[in-house]
């Protein structure tokens, strides 16, 4: 478990958003947040990057835990260019490469040292951890597939906002962290993009937390499904299809159990109402008791429709077809 929340509670104004939130990432997740819009994935997200403080409820991470959120993500500067700015995200895999190298070193000059056998070893794994020497491959990858190699060397002030959300992403890409944070990352992405980000995330050895409408990516890459419904988190196994066929399994239990409930709740009420004042008005009071102990049972989710499955588009090859 690398993040706890529990009983998280956010009101805003007078709309509830969250209402007893209690959930876990561990270690490797790779989940996918789902929910309508407005239902509160953005205020749950706030709060587990420490922007947003519950009203009531604990959250608490792991020391020296390194979240990176693609919201997060600052403005280039004003001369940068495009890669420089996506570069900087390479800055904690530079520290943790130099550390590995000069463990390694270390090691050669003293092998016979078991404390230098023990930093080498630590920081062995936090290199390969961090994705070792093919880490530094994906700056060219990034560019490439994310549509940004023919924009490398513009001012990346200067780009529109789709460009400038592709180079976001490709800059918390390049970050190595214990869990990312990943609000619409498909935005301004073509097919390329999608399938490469896919394959990423899915191969990826950290935890991440999605937010999308994509339902290929959901389907492709989430292996734990979170659904935000009123205000609160229920918790199913991915893919995204899946999920569809758990929930709809989950909530045709609920409902049954819903019916038997109401259904005893009214056998007993009338068994209550005949007699109370009658020569079983013992027995009546016996069944008032066990009303006041009748537990009921959850709510079934919400009925919405799933998302739509969506289909490539057809590139446009750029040739001249009509002259």
């Amino acid at each position: 478990m690398i993040c706890s929340l529990h009983a998280i509670h956010f009101q805003f104004g007078e709309t509830p958003l969250l209402q007893g939130v209690t959930a876990q990432i561990s270690g490797g997740d790779h989940i996918a947040l789902v929910g309508p819009n407005g239902c509160g994935k953005t205020t749950l997200i706030r709060v587990i990057t420490g922007q947003q403080e519950p009203d009531k409820g604990s959250y608490s991470v792991l020391p020296n835990l390194e979240v990176v959120a693609l919201g997060q993500i600052g403005a280039p500067n004003a001369d940068e260019t495009v890669r420089t700015y996506i570069t900087r995200g390479m800055a904690r895999w530079k520290g943790i490469e130099a550390a590995y190298e000069a463990a390694l070193k270390e090691l050669d000059r003293a092998a016979d040292n078991p404390s230098a056998l023990d930093a080498f070893g630590a920081a062995e794994t936090a290199f390969l951890s961090a994705g070792g020497y093919a880490f530094g491959a994906r700056l060219d990858a990034a560019l490439n597939h994310l549509g940004l190699a023919a924009l490398a060397e513009r001012r990346a002030a200067d780009l529109s906002g789709g460009q400038r959300h592709r180079c976001r992403l490709a800059r918390l890409l390049l970050t190595p962290a214990d869990l990312w944070i990943l609000d619409e990352p498909t935005n301004h992405l073509d097919d390329q993009g999608i399938d490469w980000l896919v394959a990423l995330l899915r191969n990826c050895a950290h935890a991440w937390l999605v937010v999308s409408h994509d339902r290929h990516l959901l389907n492709a890459a989430a292996a734990k499904i979170w659904e935000m419904d009123r205000g609160q988190i229920a918790t199913y196994n991915g893919p995204y299809d899946r999920f569809l066929v758990e929930r709809s399994e989950r909530s045709q239990i609920m409902e049954a159990a819903v019916v038997a409930h109401a259904a005893e709740v009214a056998r007993l009420q009338r068994f209550v109402d005949r007699f109370r004042a009658g020569t079983r008005s013992r027995q009546a009071g016996a069944r008032v008791r066990q009303l006041e102990r009748l537990v009921a049972p959850p709510t079934p989710p919400s009925r919405r429709r799933p998302l739509p499955i969506t289909f490539a588009q057809v590139r446009r090859s750029g040739a001249e077809v009509l002259k």
